[in-house]
């Protein structure tokens, strides 16, 4: 079983895409599409940072938006904004889950 999706208030989308605003893509969806091994780069790249910016290959928006839907039910995360053919992406900082876990047992 997979991880589930994260979901965002509407407080944290709107926090989310101010911060998404000054970030440039960091990833580039090329000829091979979603494969694994990208996936596995965005997956490495939320474990850096918990925002990220992708550029995808699209003809329209609604494609684009199928991009983000499919990367988001593989990385598991969350696509704040998508902004023409560049998504927003984000995905709680491990570091973050850890820290939380650790007060409570305290």
């Amino acid at each position: 079983m997979s991880p589930a999706i994260p979901t965002l208030s509407a407080r944290q989308r709107v926090d989310l895409r101010r911060r998404g605003q000054r970030l440039r893509p960091t990833l580039h969806v090329g000829r091979s599409g979603l494969s694994d091994a990208f996936v596995s780069q965005v997956r490495r790249a939320l474990e850096r940072e918990d925002l990220i910016k992708i550029r995808v290959p699209a003809d329209d928006g609604a494609a684009a938006d199928q991009h983000g839907d499919e990367l988001a039910r593989r990385v598991p995360c969350c696509v704040v904004a998508r902004t023409g053919f560049v998504l927003l992406l984000h995905a709680p900082a491990a570091t973050d889950e850890a820290d939380g876990a650790e007060e409570g047992i305290a």
